[in-house]
């Protein structure tokens, strides 16, 4: 069966919403919907990269590239970084007005997983990184579209009391439902992540980082 390019944007936005890495780091999708198709898929996480190939061939938006890498800055070296080093980073950081441009994301660390680099391995493979536009708003590129908005302001970081740029999803958003980000400027274009569940108190589940793009 082929499908169409709309058809496999269709198909990855319905599986973001079951997707999760068990403990025997299989990667499920759940409930994939084609007309006329129900299927439950299971399969090892290397391949992905094939699903990723797949949809990156359709749509790969300017700007959005696959890589995040930044002139005179080894981001690389950040996904060696245990979480109290982040945190330090973090703490370094500096958030003085709120960007607006596109910033190539990489996920680093989740943190209720069992294995967090492999899962924020997985999560990279979809998220992309996020476009910070002049309204005040943010929306996050996955392979080949965009979705999942938020709201961007400057506000005290829940670690320290210090500025950070804030970035609020509604409680009824995709993916990131009652969850926030903490982002600071560790480097010229090089931003920091903190992602936050809100409720019933702040809890820290991962870091991300994310390099804007030169305009």
């Amino acid at each position: 069966m082929v499908l169409d390019p709309p058809g496999w944007r269709k198909t990855l936005v319905t599986g973001l919403r079951h997707w999760r890495l068990d403990t025997d780091g299989e990667f499920w999708l759940h409930h994939l919907r084609q007309p006329g198709l129900l299927m439950t898929l299971a399969f090892p996480t290397r391949f992905l990269a094939i699903l990723f190939t797949l949809a990156a061939s359709f749509a790969n938006p300017s700007g959005a590239g696959d890589g995040c890498e930044c002139s005179g800055y080894d981001v690389k070296r950040l996904s060696k970084l245990c979480p109290d080093e982040l945190e330090n980073l973090f703490r370094l950081g500096s958030a003085n007005c709120v960007p607006i441009g596109y910033a190539r994301g990489k996920p680093l660390l989740m943190l209720d997983a069992r294995h967090p680099r492999t899962r924020a391995a997985a999560s990279g493979m979809f998220w992309k990184g996020k476009h910070f536009l002049p309204c005040g708003r943010m929306v996050n590129q996955w392979v080949g579209f965009r979705a999942v908005e938020a709201s961007v302001s400057l506000a005290p970081s829940e670690l320290d009391g210090q500025p950070c740029i804030r970035i609020d999803y509604l409680p009824n958003a995709l993916i990131f439902g009652g969850t926030f980000d903490e982002v600071r400027e560790i480097a010229p274009g090089v931003l920091l992540g903190r992602f936050i569940e809100r409720c019933p108190t702040p809890r820290l589940k991962g870091y991300f980082v994310a390099v804007m793009s030169k305009p």
